[in-house]
C-alpha cells in the first residue's frame, strides 16, 4: 500500500513539475518574441535561446550535413555566428519601426545573438566531438 501511495505522489509531483516547466518554456518563448518594453528580460532571453535550439534542430532536419568542411578552429561558429547574426538583426530592427510598426524583440542585437548561439550550439554538438579536440 505504501508503494502505491509513493508512486501516486511521485507521479503527481512529476506531472506538476513538467507542466510548470512547460509553462515557463511557453512564457519564455512568448516573451522572446514580444517587443522589449513588454517582455521580462530573463524570460525573453530564455525564449530566444529556446527558439535558437528549435531552429538548430529544424536546420538539422533540412540540412543534416556540413555545408563546408570542418573549421580549422572548432567552436569558432559559437562566437562569430551569434555576433554577426546579432549585428544583422540590429540593422534590420533599425529599419523595422518606420515600415512595419513596433519592432519585435528578436530584431535587437542581444536577442539575435542569443537565438543564433542556440542554433549554433545545436549544430556544433551534432557535428563535433568535443572530446576529439579538447586538450587532454
Amino acid at each position: 500500500m505504501f508503494e502505491i501511495i509513493v508512486q501516486f505522489v511521485l507521479e503527481v509531483v512529476g506531472q506538476v513539475l513538467v507542466e510548470l516547466l512547460a509553462e515557463l518554456g511557453w512564457e519564455s518563448l512568448r516573451d522572446g518574441m514580444r517587443p522589449r518594453r513588454k517582455a521580462h528580460p530573463a524570460l525573453a532571453a530564455l525564449g530566444q535561446f529556446l527558439l535558437g535550439l528549435l531552429a538548430g534542430g529544424l536546420s538539422l532536419l533540412i540540412v543534416g550535413h556540413r555545408l563546408f568542411g570542418p573549421a580549422p578552429l572548432p567552436g569558432v561558429s559559437l562566437i562569430l555566428s551569434p555576433l554577426a547574426t546579432g549585428a544583422a538583426m540590429h540593422v534590420i530592427g533599425g529599419f523595422w519601426p518606420g515600415h512595419f510598426g513596433e519592432r519585435p524583440g528578436l530584431f535587437e542585437f542581444r536577442a539575435g545573438a542569443i537565438c543564433a548561439f542556440g542554433m549554433a550550439l545545436v549544430r556544433f554538438l551534432y557535428f563535433e566531438d568535443p572530446f576529439d579536440w579538447w586538450p587532454r
